[in-house]
């Protein structure tokens, strides 16, 4: 069931980052047609050639593929993960993902050109952020987008944002739990969706060690040293939790979920964020602060 697969995923998710398991299985053959996820969709496509690779230690099958009904310039190598075999149940898969994305006002994804990925260390631009890969695949909307690499150019001019936010990450996901809440159930009756909660929880474990510019740790540490207990997701706000996903897609590859739990656990994350862009005039309303002459000896040193 989805939400099985869903409660499942926040619980395994980081166990399957610190251990990296990797498999040498070819789950396919050469000449077969797959299902094949590209961004939020699903295509089919037939398997050109197979080969394992080195990952981090581990064997890892990958499968070079040629998406049918387009042009061989779109072949490419992908891991076994972004690969589903055909089945009555992918095809509705495939399906409900097309309903699911028309049904947002967005246009179909096409596949990118090949190997398409966002150096490391290089600088980030508007379009290094449209092109998620993956079968887990966050696209975020082009407001957002924006407003990450405008995030970047004010930390790159040492620049800090005023904490804390207004709004917290914690008062912007109370705000958009109570907007999607059942109408069944009351503000009291303790309802949560697991999914904005367990990205809450996330966001408060995933602050500190992989969504900060090196300009920032000094100040998170002198809020972690002067608030006790120190929580995330109390003192940062939107902006810093937009750049959740765009980790998401990388860190996501070895997680072991089912299809249609990871299907219903896009929509509800491209929901929230198309709820941030919808509403981005109040919610991303950070201050930024030039960083004063002692703090940046100090944040050099």
């Amino acid at each position: 069931r989805p939400q099985e697969g869903i409660r499942f995923f926040f619980f395994f998710f980081g166990f399957c980052l610190l251990m990296n398991v990797g498999t040498a299985k070819l789950k396919y053959k050469v000449d077969e047609s797959v299902f094949a996820y590209h961004l939020q969709l699903i295509y089919q496509a037939k398997v050109l050639a197979t080969e394992l690779r080195s990952v981090d230690g581990n064997l890892k099958p990958y499968y070079h593929i040629h998406y049918h009904g387009w042009k061989s310039r779109w072949d490419e190598w992908v891991p076994q993960d972004r690969l589903l075999p055909i089945t009555p149940e992918n095809k509705l898969l495939q399906e409900s993902l097309v309903n699911a994305r028309n049904s947002s006002k967005t246009k179909p994804a096409l596949p990118t050109s090949k190997g398409s990925k966002t150096t490391r260390g290089t600088k980030r631009k508007v379009e290094d952020i449209e092109k998620p890969d993956g079968r887990f695949a966050v696209e975020i909307p082009v407001p957002l987008r924006k407003k990450l690499v405008k995030d970047q150019q004010l930390i790159r001019e040492k620049q800090l944002m005023h904490l804390p936010c207004k709004p917290t990450v914690a008062e912007l996901l109370e705000e958009y739990s109570a907007h999607i809440r059942p109408p069944s159930e009351s503000s009291s009756s303790g309802w949560f969706d697991e999914v904005i909660e367990g990205l809450r929880l996330y966001f408060d474990k995933a602050l500190g060690t992989m969504l900060l510019y090196r300009f920032e740790r000094l100040q998170f540490q002198e809020h972690t040293k002067k608030l006790k207990p120190f929580t995330a997701s109390l003192v940062y706000g939107p902006e810093h939790f937009l750049r959740l996903f765009v980790k998401l897609p990388s860190l996501m590859e070895d997680v072991d979920m089912e299809p249609d739990a990871v299907a219903a656990t896009l929509v509800k994350i491209h929901n929230l964020l198309e709820y941030i862009a919808t509403h981005k005039k109040r919610l991303l309303i950070a201050t930024y602060e030039h960083a004063t002459p002692a703090y940046r000896r100090m944040s050099t040193d």
